[in-house]
């Protein structure tokens, strides 16, 4: 089932023979989690840059269909995979930062801050602050507590906090969400993996996974990064995909 998906567009006033660059957000995060890279990527590439709010996930649709089937063109790194492999007409080149179409890991935790979440007693929560301080309990990161506190947000006809993420909509799809579909051609265009160097993301065994959907593939691992490649390193980030678009 298809829904239109939100977004933000940058660099309208660009007139340019380029594709444009679509950006996909991973799980939790939101097309706004992306506005400064946008903004400066639009300025490195001259193209247009667009950025989209996944299904359950930041100003688009709760659903309770979440498949990599079901998401062409609406999420992360693997959905930009499986859009590449399933519809190549429509793709120049792909950029996949800090994912591979395998299993990813993390799963158990990722269930674990939905719980956490999902277990939040909102009606008692009057700041952000406040429910920092709840969740800390449990999830001592103080980052990780941050990009999931982007996702509570006021009501606009209550005025107490909700939930703008579709957390048991993601909870019900989260074992597909982490695999990734088996597709029988591989993507034969030009392919950029970026991994963090810190990370766990993308390893050496991961290598003959990528080559054999993404033969074309060039795979950079940037150093003093983990996975959130574009927050721990932007500058390195950026000239990575600016040197990309550009070859």
């Amino acid at each position: 089932m298809s829904v239109k998906l939100a977004y933000s567009a940058f660099g309208s006033s660009i007139v340019s023979k380029l594709p444009p660059l679509i950006i996909l957000h991973g799980i939790f995060g939101q097309k706004r989690n992306w506005k400064t890279i946008a903004e400066r990527l639009v300025t490195r590439s001259q193209r247009q840059v667009y950025v989209l709010d996944a299904r359950n996930h930041g100003d688009s649709p709760h659903t309770d269909r979440m498949t990599y089937f079901d998401m062409s063109h609406s999420m992360g790194g693997k959905v930009a995979m499986a859009t590449a492999l399933q519809h190549p007409e429509i793709v120049e080149k792909l950029i996949v930062v800090d994912v591979s179409p395998t299993r990813a890991p993390g799963t158990s935790q990722l269930l674990d801050y939905i719980t956490v979440l999902q277990e939040l007693d909102l009606s008692l929560i009057k700041s952000k602050l406040e429910a920092d301080q709840a969740i800390s309990k449990v999830i001592a990161n103080y980052s990780v507590r941050q990009f999931l506190l982007t996702n509570l947000v006021k009501s606009a006809k209550s005025g107490s906090y909700e939930w703008r993420v579709n957390l048991s909509g993601i909870a019900g799809n989260l074992q597909q969400v982490k695999s990734f579909p088996v597709f029988s051609r591989p993507f034969g265009k030009p392919s950029l993996f970026i991994g963090g160097a810190n990370s766990n993301y993308i390893t050496s065994s991961d290598v003959s996974e990528i080559l054999r959907g993404f033969p074309q593939a060039d795979i950079q691992h940037i150093p003093d990064a983990g996975h959130w490649v574009h927050i721990d390193q932007p500058e390195r980030f950026l000239h990575s995909v600016a040197t990309y678009l550009s070859s």
